[in-house]
């Protein structure tokens, strides 16, 4: 009995034991790994057990308080409700507003207005209880929205009301929310007047609370961003996402401040082009522009020097503009979505990826490509354009395990000369996605056919020599050319004469026709090309249900297919595998 006391007096065992009650295990998980909490998470009744749980042992003895309360109050995932819910002077106040829609429950509207205040005196103990349990916040996610528009985030309107502002008690709350551990924070807005009003004013007073901030997550609503944000201050800043896209004005504003924070690793933004966005910008008074001035620059390396993950949106010029800036040896993980008229844009930004540093260190690529259709339907662009032309510099990254191509109303030509330099190109290639998609532009003009002649397309020949040679491919989606009867035997005489101790073993999803596609392959014998797929690779598999396959396997579902286009034999072909 004595043994068992003391175990359950150990910190260390008393910690493991509560983390198993975390009413958002995924969230704790997300912070012991330093990523970002997934911001859907909502509270359920699921949740409310464990905190229960975690509240009860809080209570029960002195041992289990401060491991208990670590974890309960560790994420605030809805935000400051559960703190003001603390505080005795907070009140919650419904009134019947509306009686003659009572009858009706909320069908034709809310007949209840519900006010959320701070009413009377905190006291010296209210707040020495209330700074008790914010010591220990690690993730805080907060919005701007007003009461009974969302269930994440009704209380912090009391603080954010015009009214309101400069009062010292509501001052003192505000600021006291700001936990000095705080790790990671996620700011929220649907509401552009209180986002535009408050998020910078609202990132000084976090620098000023928490200077420790490792993870600041921004999404809104609202459709661009133009005030100038205070990011520079948050030195120790290892990861930034800002979902809203910012203004050209504020974009060209970010990349220079973000030069003085040297531990940034992750980057997430997108650049709102519009010429109106960059105006809008230029002529509004800088909000609080001078608290820019005086940050120390003298220790800023410049060029990201730590950064591994960037995600950017944006025209070729602005996104090459913020590549050419970073000069960091570890980046691993790029996004790129790129919008212009012409996908001639697009080399030169590809250029400045596909640099010397980032051939030895970039791992996974993912790049969209928006073109604009009208210089086609104008005559003045081709509806297809060359791989090379476009995308030849990435043959350069030699390091490259993932890389995802997808183009908008752009055919890209693909031959078996670019398949075959992909093979010496990326021979560490573990994921391949070419996917061209111009259904927009081939319904406005059936004339303009994406299977024109000239629009070249790889063997399956091809590609399954690619997916031999690139030892540790897993999966490869691209759509091929028709299958001959002579290229079946070559292929069955070759899968004869195979080793079978030497097979490529890694290889479980190929994708050799997408969507429309499909509708236009020619196979001579679905099954004798099956045969010869799987025995040249006997771990392929076809598209499967969905649902745990794609989570877990990424295998694809046959349901990304319509029922006309799994009437084909190229689909067939692909569900055979499954089978022979």
């Amino acid at each position: 009995m004595a043994s068992g006391h003391r175990v359950l007096s150990h910190p260390d065992v008393l910690n493991e034991i509560f983390q198993h009650l975390s009413p958002y295990p995924e969230a704790l998980d997300a912070l012991e790994a330093g990523d970002m909490p997934n911001p859907t998470m909502h509270m359920s009744e699921k949740m409310l057990v464990p905190r229960r749980a975690l509240v009860n042992a809080a209570l029960a003895c002195r041992a289990f308080t401060e491991p208990a309360s670590a974890v309960l109050w560790a994420v605030l995932q809805q935000g400051f409700g559960p703190l003001f819910y603390a505080l005795p002077a907070f009140k919650v106040v419904t009134t019947l507003a509306n009686p003659e829609l009572a009858q009706y429950g909320d069908l034709f509207g809310d007949p209840y207005t519900v006010e959320y205040t701070l009413q009377g005196e905190i006291t010296a103990a209210d707040w020495t209880r209330w700074r008790h349990c914010l010591k220990r916040v690690r993730y805080l996610r907060y919005s701007f929205n007003y009461p009974r528009w969302t269930v994440e985030e009704p209380f912090l309107s009391i603080l954010l009301r015009p009214e309101t502002q400069g009062n010292p008690v509501q001052t003192s709350v505000l600021h006291a929310l700001m936990s000095p551990s705080l790790a990671i924070v996620a700011i929220n807005a649907h509401i552009p007047a209180l986002f535009s009003s408050h998020l910078a004013n609202d990132l000084q007073m976090v620098f000023q609370t928490s200077k420790h901030i490792r993870r600041l997550h921004i999404q809104s609503g609202y459709r661009v961003i133009h005030m100038h944000l205070p990011l520079a201050f948050f030195r120790q800043l290892r990861a930034l996402h800002i979902t809203p896209a910012v203004s050209l004005a504020l974009y060209n504003h970010l990349t220079n401040e973000l030069d003085a924070l040297l531990h940034l690793k992750e980057l997430s933004l997108a650049i709102d082009g519009d010429p109106s966005s960059a105006h809008i910008s230029a002529t509004r008074s800088l909000q609080d522009s001078d608290i820019h001035a005086h940050v120390v620059r003298a220790d800023a390396a410049g060029g990201f020097p730590a950064l591994r993950r960037l995600s950017i949106a944006g025209s070729p010029f602005e996104i090459r503009q913020l590549l050419l800036k970073i000069n960091s040896p570890v980046l691993q993980d790029v996004s790129i979505l790129s919008s212009q008229e012409t996908i001639s844009e697009v080399e030169a930004m590809l250029q400045s990826l596909s640099t010397d540093r980032n051939a030895s260190s970039l791992r996974k690529l993912f790049i969209e490509l928006q073109t604009e259709f009208s210089p086609i339907i104008g005559g003045a662009e081709l509806l297809y354009a060359a791989f090379r032309s476009v995308a030849g510099s990435l043959l350069s990254l030699r390091s490259l395990q993932d890389l995802e191509l997808l183009s908008w109303n752009k055919v890209l030509s693909i031959s078996d000369e670019d398949v075959s330099s992909m093979n010496a190109a990326w021979p560490h290639l573990r994921r391949l996605e070419i996917v061209s998609n111009v259904k927009d532009i081939h319904r406005l003009r059936d004339a303009w056919s994406p299977y024109a002649p000239e629009i070249k397309r790889p063997s399956l020949t091809a590609l399954l020599l690619l997916a031999e040679r690139c030892h540790s491919l897993e999966s490869l989606k691209m759509d091929i050319a028709d299958v001959s009867e002579d290229e079946l035997l070559t292929l069955e005489a070759r899968a004869a004469a195979s080793d079978v101790t030497r097979l490529q073993t890694r290889f479980r999803h190929l994708i050799l026709a997408q969507e429309d596609h499909c509708l236009h392959v020619s196979i001579p014998d679905v099954e004798r090309v099956a045969r010869v797929v799987r025995r040249l690779f006997p771990a392929l598999e076809g598209p499967g249900e969905g649902g745990d396959d794609w989570r877990t396997r990424r295998r694809p579902s046959r349901h990304s297919w319509t029922e006309a286009q799994r009437d084909t034999d190229a689909f067939r072909l692909m569900e055979m595998l499954n089978e022979v």
